[in-house]
């Protein structure tokens, strides 16, 4: 193979409205490489996924739609303004871009109360409250990317247009990657003159409303907790608490696409003021709209909701008391499934609290035990919880535990089966179990394939920072899967992987994608390997031979004997032999910091030019010269170049390609 050609780009710029027409047909969406696993196995140590804080506080976290974590905090570090920074943390545990995070805006003042919410595959929409040009404080929002990129300018979006307090909101994104947003607003003095305001934004930034918003309430009863759910068609639900009679009660509208309500402007009294409603949560399912509510009588007590997607209620007024359970029940926690309804919430009887679930169905009957199950048969005090999906109608739940003196709790998690049984540990598995460290500020979310990951606030040895865990959904930290790779062996490519914590009679499952110039093909079934018996660690191998050169992906999924499914990252693999094509493969590494190579396999020796271009479709230098027949390569140089998406454009007679690259920090 000729000796690589190496060389550095110096930046100029300058390209054709053709030839951005041209990128644009040509782009490819290519899959990164892999990174080496950063996921820590051991829960007392944890995976730290931000450093260089000095207090965060108001940490959320969300998904990334491809098993990928964002996260969104406040924090003082200098010492002059509360800033809102954000984190991506990749799919094995790596974090994508700087130790400290992105900040959000460079605007000169406080920024309160952030808010995330996925938007799209690999982003995510940020809202935060801004007192840098108001002392009431704007509403602005952002787009971020999982490389660390803001889309929607510099500084985001202002959503509200008057300068009138920004009390509270909240938002939500639908399939389309739209988001909205409504938000709580009243005149600086008068608590009376209150709104709440609903706004709508398309994946690009542009308002989809009037720039006013809709007004969704402007009665003059006082107003707190504004919620809003996308209902999936493109529409949302929004409702609030409002004080009518002295009471809390929890109000609805359902808009549609436009911001039309779908039956009238008299919003739906979810309640009346025979209960006094403290908080609430709700959740969308395909059938409607679910609340669970807490109320204050002599105990607190939860009630529930359904609201079908013709706005009636279907458990009669005032919905259906959740548990006849001894004690106070608190901090209701939710979610819809295609099964039914799973509810969580604390009951506090005797000097113990408890974190109890239960699962109903579309009639508000229970469906495991009849007063719920406790996710732990430990005394003690056990708190703040959060629960999502396992992906076969069971849960998984985290929670804050203090079953021992120790006055700073640990973290502890449990998966509840569809059938309500206990699967892992009847004590729960520990997965912050760092000794006697304050842990604050617990979110968990889905990987989206049945797996469960914890970020949380720790303060160790003096020091704060915001750590991570994940564990699958047999319970464990190490994946059952590790050390996959494929790479190539003379004229095969070679798969292989390691097993760990393996079940009995588990089954891998290979299969591969081979990447076209409309982008990736379905997943092709290859072949099954079954687990070795008797054995919990294994090694496996196998050897691919495909019919044709071009870049080929590979991933396995673990099938074992408990109905448990779990999938591999996947593998990027080059595969270029003898052919009478020309062969562009991706370039590898990709994300790259410094440098990655470019691949291409020529059939005879020909004159070929090679373009790159930023993010704008600029270029920022070409290379033009004669390669001999056979294999070739050539490596692009990151020095002094801004973290982003590029392009190459590869072009060799009437041939031409084009495939993008992540340069990261």
């Amino acid at each position: 193979m000729p000796v690589p050609d190496y060389f550095a780009l110096p930046g100029f710029s300058g390209s054709g409205a053709e030839l951005k027409c041209l990128l644009l047909l040509f782009m490819l969406f290519v899959l990164p490489g892999r990174i080496n696993a950063q996921w820590v196995n051991d829960p007392a140590e944890n995976t730290r996924v931000v450093y260089d804080l000095n207090d965060p506080v108001n940490i959320s976290a969300v998904g990334d739609m491809n098993g990928g974590t964002f996260i969104v905090w406040e924090d003082n570090v200098t010492g002059l303004q509360n800033e809102i920074s954000f984190m991506h943390i990749e799919p094995n545990g790596s974090i994508s871009f700087r130790a400290d995070g992105i900040k959000i805006s460079q605007s000169v003042g406080d920024q309160k109360n952030p808010q995330i919410v996925a938007a799209e595959k690999n982003n995510a929409a940020i809202a935060w409250k801004d007192f840098s040009m108001n002392k009431n404080g704007n509403l602005f929002i952002q787009k971020v990317q999982a490389n660390g990129i803001t889309l929607w300018n510099s500084g985001g979006i202002k959503v509200n247009k008057t300068n009138n307090r920004i009390i509270d909101y909240s938002m939500c994104a639908n399939k389309a990657g739209e988001v909205y947003i409504s938000y709580l607003t009243e005149e600086p003095g008068n608590s009376f003159n209150s709104r709440i305001i609903l706004q709508k934004i398309s994946p690009d930034g542009i308002f989809m409303y009037d720039s006013l918003g809709v007004t969704v309430s402007g009665s003059e009863n006082g107003k707190l907790l504004p919620c809003v759910l996308s209902d999936d068609s493109s529409g949302c639900y929004v409702c609030w608490i409002e004080t009518i009679g002295g009471k809390g009660v929890i109000l609805s509208l359902h808009y549609n696409k436009s911001g039309s309500p779908l039956s009238g402007t008299k919003p739906l009294n979810v309640t009346d003021n025979s209960l006094n409603i403290i908080t609430y949560t709700a959740a969308f399912s395909k059938a409607g709209l679910y609340l669970a509510y807490q109320v204050m009588k002599k105990d607190k007590s939860i009630y529930h909701q359904f609201i079908s997607y013709n706005g009636k209620l279907s458990w009669g007024k005032n919905g259906k008391l959740c548990t006849n359970q001894k004690g106070s029940q608190s901090n209701p926690q939710i979610f819809a499934d295609d099964a039914g309804l799973i509810l969580s919430w604390t009951n506090e009887f005797n000097n113990d609290r408890d974190v109890c679930i239960q699962r109903f169905d579309r009639k508000s009957k229970p469906v495991w035990q009849n007063d719920g199950i406790k996710v732990t048969n430990m005394k003690g005090d056990q708190f703040g919880q959060k629960i999502i999906s396992d992906n076969r109608n069971g849960a998984i739940i985290a929670w804050v535990d203090r079953r021992t003196s120790s006055a700073a709790g640990k973290i502890y998690a449990q998966r509840i089966t569809s059938e309500g049984k206990i699967y892992w540990d009847s004590s729960g598995i520990a997965i912050g179990s760092f000794f006697n460290s304050p842990k604050s500020y617990l979110n968990l979310l889905s990987d989206g394939r049945g797996s469960a990951i914890a970020v949380f606030k720790e303060k160790r040895n003096r020091e704060n920072g915001i750590y991570a865990q994940k564990v699958f959904n047999t319970g464990t930290f190490v994946s059952q899967m590790i050390g996959f790779k494929a790479e190539v062996a003379a004229d095969s490519i070679k798969i292989q992987w390691y097993s760990a914590n393996e079940f009995p009679n588990s089954t891998y499952t290979i299969e591969r994608s081979m990447q076209t110039d409309s982008g990736n093909t379905d997943w092709e079934k290859i072949t099954s390997v079954s687990s070795v018996s008797g054995k919990a660690s294994n090694y496996y191998q196998y050897f691919d031979k495909p019919d044709t050169s071009g870049i080929f992906y590979y991933q396995i999924t673990l099938n074992d004997n408990h109905g448990n499914t779990q999938t591999s990252e996947i593998s990027r693999v080059n595969f270029i032999e003898s052919a009478n094509y020309i062969i562009v493969a991706q370039n590898e590494p990709n994300p790259f910091s410094d440098s990655t190579q470019i691949k291409f396999y020529l059939p005879d020796e020909s004159d070929v030019k090679i373009e790159f271009f930023d993010n704008r479709i600029e270029k920022i230098d070409e290379l033009n010269r004669t390669f001999p027949a056979g294999e070739n390569s050539v490596t692009f140089s990151a020095k002094n170049r801004n973290p982003g998406i590029y392009f190459y454009k590869f072009e060799c007679g009437d041939f031409v390609d084009v495939k993008k690259m992540v340069l990261t920090y």
